[in-house]
């Protein structure tokens, strides 16, 4: 497995135990709150989009988690859990910004760039059609405080003003 693979594996695994994530994936919250002792399996982990569409051989999960510092594996090297606590939740309102026009070949990756000049991007989400899987044209951006939020609204906001500024003056 290259080194590449395995930063990919553990970014995204880590990814889905964070609590940003947490806060928002029910279907991993449940897996992990119905184990007495919170580790999930590593079968349910390869079932994910994500990382399915990295590797399905489960040799290469167990790698990449164990170079993680925030995740462990069992005993038998068959689950996986976090070592810190689940987070309580929170109201994340105040951090998170909608956008809109979001275009239809925009991902995860491309949003969190964009905003990420503002702050740190905790949390990115952009909601699909469930009957085709298309973009339905809006995300929401969490970010990691309050003020980071306010700074990417009032930019944004400023640079449309200059846009149509600049489209009005020239008409």
């Amino acid at each position: 497995m290259t080194e590449s693979l395995v930063s990919k594996l553990q970014r995204q695994i880590q990814f889905y135990f964070s609590d940003a994530n947490l806060r928002h994936d029910k279907f991993l919250r449940r897996h992990i709150s119905e184990a007495s002792d919170n580790y999930v399996d590593l079968e349910v982990i390869a079932r994910c989009n994500m990382v399915k569409s990295l590797t399905e051989d489960i040799d290469d999960i167990r790698q990449a988690i164990r170079s993680c510092s925030d995740l462990e594996l069992s005993a038998d090297g068959q689950k996986v859990r976090r070592i810190s606590n689940l987070p309580e939740h929170i109201n994340t309102d105040e951090q998170t910004i909608f956008v809109d026009s979001v275009p239809p070949f925009a991902n995860h990756a491309m949003i969190k760039g964009v905003f990420s000049q503002f702050g740190t991007v905790e949390y990115v989400s952009l909601p699909r059609y469930q009957s085709t899987g298309n973009l339905k044209g809006f995300a929401f951006v969490e970010f990691d405080s309050k003020e980071s939020a306010i700074r990417a609204v009032k930019v944004t906001v400023l640079l449309l003003f200059i846009l149509l500024s600049f489209l009005h003056f020239n008409d």
